[in-house]
């Protein structure tokens, strides 16, 4: 699709034709990562009045993954990036919010009444997620590395994105769009689709020993069948000529 960015109006108009045809652009990738979204933003039916700090987590939670799937089919990897780091590090606090709701165990107050969030508190979060729900844990922390050592900071490869030489008219170019790479785009939706999902399962797995959240009825078959399409879109990916001509770290 032809992308007119010269404007404000025309990048508007771009951005929104670039979300709405999604399906159409990038098939099973976007429904995919759309559908778990979806759910995301509906799976809770009701929590205990007492889950505040949960509540407030979640809402942040859902703003940024629906910025991040907007940000991945509107060609702004870094951005999707960015959102997803936003989400990642919500989600951590929000399955600490499930079992801990005591304010000292999210903010203090300085000397001048302002809120501030120590490290110790992030220290004993992390902690007791790593000893409780590990498996969880690990999962959050490594994406958050990841996304930490890559598009959370500015570098040559991702400026590299929206930046090239035209070598016919000798002169720069810097559109406000990435360049459409199918790959990249795709590999961005199947990740937004799957920290949804991990997302959900560790609420879901914390939840079961305490029982102070209600899930919508259909959330759990809902969930299975879109972590099962998930992963076939994982597999489809590993099997691209693209996937397998990655250069394996050395460790």
């Amino acid at each position: 699709m032809e992308l007119k960015q010269s404007t404000i109006g025309e990048i508007l108009d771009s951005e929104k034709e670039m979300v709405l045809r999604g399906a159409e652009r990038f098939g099973a990738y976007f429904i995919n990562a759309n559908e778990m979204n979806n759910l995301l933003n509906h799976f809770v039916k009701s929590v205990d009045p007492y889950l505040y700090f949960f509540a407030i987590f979640l809402s942040h939670i859902k703003k940024h993954h629906t910025l991040a799937l907007f940000s991945a089919t509107r060609l702004h990897h870094v951005q999707a990036g960015m959102n997803m780091r936003q989400v990642l590090e919500a989600s951590s606090w929000a399955a600490y919010a499930i079992a801990h709701t005591e304010m000292e165990k999210f903010y203090e107050d300085d000397e001048n009444g302002m809120m501030v969030i120590p490290e110790k508190l992030k220290d004993a979060k992390n902690s007791w997620l790593a000893i409780n729900f590990p498996d969880g844990s690990k999962v959050l922390k490594n994406y958050i590395k990841h996304v930490g050592s890559t598009t959370a900071h500015a570098n040559l490869f991702h400026t590299m994105q929206n930046f090239k030489f035209n070598f016919e008219n000798g002169r720069f170019e810097s559109p406000f769009f990435d360049y459409e790479d199918d790959f990249y785009v795709k590999t961005d939706l199947w990740w937004i689709a799957n920290v949804g999902y991990g997302a959900m399962d560790l609420f879901y797995g914390i939840n079961k020993k305490l029982n102070t959240i209600v899930f919508s009825d259909d959330f759990v078959p809902r969930l299975l069948e879109l972590k099962r399409k998930n992963d076939l879109l994982k597999l489809e990916m590993m099997q691209s000529t693209r996937f397998r001509n990655i250069p394996k770290s050395k460790k």
